[in-house]
């Protein structure tokens, strides 16, 4: 459609949660009590850091008070108690910044346009967290490849099941509300809804989520006079017995046509 080269560079791993993805750099900017307490782990993973020293002292320490505390249990016919944790972040190669490290940072600082990100089933039991996430993953991805308003354009979750069943409120539908928080704070970032899209682990129609994420791009990378966005939710207000919606993205919403002019094909 616009002639000219396009390259893509695909990072895809199985099964893989947001934060295996996000950059050191992305989880050290965050000032929020959950995203601290991440870079804390990766702190105490990482042997250079002081905060390694602390913990595994610590660690050492509550392990010798474990084992004495276990052995006398079991002389009076008690089971042990759990073992302490290991310190830092050692869950393997699904924790937080593994992915990336492994598939991204031997690339930056490449001169990449921008970034789309795909991906929500491996975090739909956390719920809201996810807009911090996102806000780490933007900040550390922007910070790596050296390019502060590099565009990064995400996608809301789908809806599970072959019906719209599974739009109900449980922790995946606050994960598309953080999604949505996330979009409207993060600059240069964009989001398309994917939750009239039915799926399993995967969209059953993957084509339309492409399309939407790329209409982001064609429209404020590449100047193409479409729309981009899907109506969204702005507010609202009771009149009498009615509950009335505004939304943004909808100057010309009609039922069954449109007014808007410009390309509206694949909306």
């Amino acid at each position: 459609e616009l002639q000219i080269p396009i390259g893509i560079v695909n990072c895809a791993f199985s099964t893989t949660q947001i934060q295996a993805w996000t950059p050191r750099e992305g989880f050290a900017g965050g000032e929020d009590e959950y995203t601290r307490a991440i870079y804390q782990k990766i702190l105490e993973g990482d042997r250079t850091t002081p905060e390694h020293k602390a913990a595994w002292e610590s660690y050492e320490q509550a392990l010798l008070d474990w084992a004495r505390e276990s052995a006398q249990r079991v002389e009076k016919g008690l089971n042990p108690m759990p073992q302490p944790g290991v310190p830092g972040n050692l869950d393997g190669n699904r924790s937080a910044t593994w992915m990336c490290n492994g598939k991204m940072t031997s690339m930056a600082p490449y001169a990449i346009r921008g970034a789309i990100w795909n991906q929500g089933y491996a975090n739909g039991n956390e719920g809201l967290p996810y807009r911090n996430n996102l806000h780490s993953l933007v900040r550390g991805w922007r910070t790596i490849f050296n390019q502060p308003d590099l565009p990064v354009y995400f996608h809301q979750f789908y809806c599970g099941g072959k019906d719209f069943s599974g739009v109900t409120l449980n922790s995946v539908a606050e994960m598309r509300l953080g999604t949505w928080l996330a979009h409207r704070d993060i600059p240069n970032a964009a989001m398309a809804s994917q939750v009239d899209i039915t799926g399993g682990v995967h969209y059953y129609n993957k084509a339309v989520p492409g399309q939407r994420l790329a209409r982001h791009a064609l429209k404020n990378q590449y100047g193409k006079n479409i729309i981009a966005n899907s109506p969204m939710y702005k507010g609202y207000k009771v009149k009498g017995s009615k509950l009335i919606l505004e939304l943004d993205h909808a100057d010309c919403l009609v039922v069954g046509k449109s007014n808007c002019g410009g390309d509206l094909a694949t909306p």
